[in-house]
């Protein structure tokens, strides 16, 4: 005698009036570093640190916010701005301008009114380079001395830059507190690698008309140093914090350095007037 079981499936539990619902696959996503914007700030403008923060955020993976918003520099104060961006908003990397001898840049780095004086160094200048960064203050000195010449039975004393003998050699700042725009360096390649070569590198200063004409007067003429500012805060120092014992009490002026004319004569004595410039 043969017997069939026939098996039966166990009921099924659900419902089948209820929709399946589709398997959703989780999208990849990835933490990128932005920059925010703390307060508005205006197109040409310079990014202080002030100005920013940043921020660590996830996006999805290959997105578009990561290829306009992932920093992708080690640091962007003194960056420029090309186009305005509003408070709490991430700032797009296409949006920075680096710190370069661009006309860009320097246009966006100076002031109103302000014009842009470049200054090649000698190797002479190397501590400059070992101590000033962009957004620094420079002072500038005028190195100069009494020469005595003698003509005849007639004696006179003339002011002359540089002067023939240490030991009458002097210096007076006629430009102070002046900011340092950018720092254009030259690349040497050697043996050792690339370095810094001083000859031919370029510090680009922000000065005044007055000033560009005063150094342009000088050039040629005159010994010129720049050194670090003495006062890193950009308020007017004391004169006997800029200059000792006689010299402190030069008046400060803005007529000119010397009161002789353009073929060295003296314009109302045949005395020399020292005057400091602002």
């Amino acid at each position: 005698m043969l017997f069939v079981i026939n098996s039966r499936p166990a009921p099924s539990t659900a419902d089948p009036d209820k929709p399946v619902e589709p398997v959703v696959v989780k999208e990849k996503t990835e933490n990128i570093t932005v920059i925010k914007a703390l307060r508005d700030l205006p197109a040409g403008s310079l990014l202080r640190s002030s100005d920013y923060q940043a921020e660590t955020i996830s996006v999805p993976v290959n997105s578009g916010e990561k290829a306009n918003f992932a920093l992708s520099f080690d640091n962007v104060a003194e960056y420029g701005l090309k186009f305005a961006i509003k408070q709490d908003s991430f700032i797009p990397m296409a949006s920075l301008v680096p710190p370069s001898t661009s006309a860009e840049y320097i246009q966006m780095s100076l002031q109103n009114g302000m014009l842009v004086y470049p200054f090649t160094l000698t190797r002479t200048d190397t501590y400059l380079l070992s101590n000033l960064k962009q957004g620094d203050l420079i002072d500038i000195y005028l190195a100069y001395g009494a020469d005595q010449r003698s003509i005849g039975q007639q004696k006179s004393v003339e002011l002359v830059s540089p002067t023939n003998s240490f030991m009458t050699t002097r210096i007076k700042p006629i430009v102070t507190n002046r900011r340092l725009l950018l720092i254009d360096k030259v690349q040497q390649v050697t043996s050792s690698g690339v370095n810094d070569n001083v000859d031919g590198s370029r510090l680009f200063v922000e000065l005044s008309q007055a000033e560009v004409k005063l150094l342009k007067s000088l050039e040629g003429n005159a010994k010129i140093f720049l050194f670090p500012s003495i006062d890193t805060d950009g308020t007017v120092l004391d004169d006997s914090q800029i200059l000792l014992g006689d010299e402190a009490a030069w008046p400060v002026s803005t007529n000119p350095i010397f009161n002789l004319d353009a073929f060295g004569r003296s314009i109302k004595s045949q005395e020399v007037k020292e005057l400091r410039g602002k």
